[in-house]
C-alpha cells in the first residue's frame, strides 16, 4: 500500500489484507536528483547500506532522535532545577555568558524513550530505496509501526508498506553516517573551529557564544581526534584523548549535559544515540554549572 499524507493517526486500515506475525517493511524509493534524501542526511552519492539517524526537521523526527516529556498534570507539582542562558553587561562594557539555574515549582514530567529509528539505503528491484528494518505486524508493534511510517511521511512525503523479509534489509554492507570522523592529530581551537562553525551558528543566538566556550575548553586539552555528530545526532562532538581510559561526548542542545564514556570509539560509533547513553558506557555526568570547567579539568589532572 502507497501512502501519500502529511500524517497518519489511524494505522490500523493501513494494515488491512496483511496477516498478524508477519514481517512487514516500510519503504521510499530514491528519484532522480532527490533533495529530501539528502536532506535528511545521507551523501549525495546516496550509496547502498547507507544508514544514519535522520535529521530533524519535525515533531516526528525530533522525537525520533530526542524523545519526548509527557506533562503529568494529574499529579502534584515538583520542585525542579530549570537551566537557562545569560548573557550579562558590566558596568565596563563586558560581556558575561553562562548558564544560570532557577528553582520552580513544575508539573511532573515522565520521559519517553526515543525510537533512535534509522534509515538504510537497499537496493529492491534494480532501484535504490530508504527503508527500515522489517517489524512483525502484531498489536503491541502497532505504535512504532505508526511512528515508522509518520518518520517517511514528515522526511519524504510518501511512503509504501509491503509485506518484507529481512534478506532485503541485511544484504547490504552497512556504512554508518552518523559521525564525521576528523583526520588524526590533535584538534586545539583554532583547528576544530572551521568544522563546528556550523554547529554553533544552528544554536539560538542566546546560546552561540556559550557553545563556543563549552568547545573551546575541552579543545584546551588536545584531543587526538574529534568526531562530529550528522544527521539526528547533530550538535554532539566526540572528543578522543590519547591514552586515557574515556572519551568526552558533548551535547551542544540546552538542557543537555557532558557525558565521559568508556574509551571503546569504535563500539561507540556503531551504537544508536538511545544506545550510547544508556548501555552503561556513561562513567559520568556534567551538567553545564558554574563547576562544569573545574570537573572537566579533574579528568586531566
Amino acid at each position: 500500500m502507497k501512502i501519500n499524507k502529511k500524517r497518519i493517526n489511524n494505522i490500523e486500515k493501513y494494515l488491512l489484507g496483511i496477516k498478524d506475525g508477519v514481517n512487514i517493511n516500510i519503504l521510499y524509493q530514491i528519484g532522480k536528483n532527490d533533495d529530501k534524501v539528502i536532506k535528511c542526511g545521507f551523501s549525495e552519492t546516496q550509496d547502498l547500506g547507507e544508514e544514519i539517524l535522520p535529521e530533524v526537521c519535525g515533531p516526528v523526527t525530533r522525537f525520533n532522535a530526542y524523545g519526548r516529556f509527557d506533562i503529568l498534570k494529574d499529579e502534584e507539582r515538583e520542585k525542579r532545577t530549570i537551566e537557562r542562558p545569560y548573557h550579562i553587561i558590566d558596568w565596563h562594557g563586558n560581556d558575561h555568558y553562562g548558564y544560570a539555574h532557577d528553582e520552580r515549582e513544575c508539573y511532573k514530567r515522565k520521559f519517553i524513550e526515543p525510537p533512535g529509528i534509522e534509515l538504510r539505503i537497499i537496493e529492491k528491484e534494480c532501484k535504490k530505496c530508504i527503508t527500515v528494518k522489517p517489524i512483525v505486524k502484531v498489536l503491541e508493534n502497532y505504535e512504532l509501526i505508526k511512528h515508522q511510517i509518520n518518520l517517511f511521511l514528515e522526511l519524504f512525503e510518501e511512503c509504501e508498506i509491503l509485506e518484507e523479509n529481512e534478506e532485503l534489509f541485511d544484504k547490504v554492507e552497512v556504512k554508518k553516517l552518523n559521525w564525521k570522523i576528523l583526520p588524526k592529530g590533535e584538534y586545539p581551537w583554532k583547528k576544530i573551529q572551521p568544522h563546528v562553525r556550523t554547529i554553533i551558528d544552528r544554536m539560538p543566538p542566546n546560546i552561540q557564544h556559550i557553545v563556543e566556550e563549552n568547545i573551546k575548553e575541552i579543545s584546551s586539552y588536545n584531543p587526538e581526534f574529534v568526531a562530529i555528530g550528522e544527521g539526528g545526532f547533530n550538535g554532539y562532538l566526540i572528543y578522543g584523548f590519547k591514552d586515557k581510559d574515556f572519551v568526552i561526548l558533548e551535547s551542544n542542545e540546552l538542557g543537555n549535559a557532558t557525558y565521559i564514556l568508556d574509551n571503546d570509539w569504535e563500539q561507540i560509533s556503531k551504537l544508536t544515540k538511545a544506545q550510547i547513553l544508556n548501555s552503561n558506557l556513561e562513567k559520568d555526568r556534567y551538567i553545564h554549572t558554574s563547576k562544569w570547567k573545574e570537573k572537566i579539568s579533574s579528568l586531566f589532572n
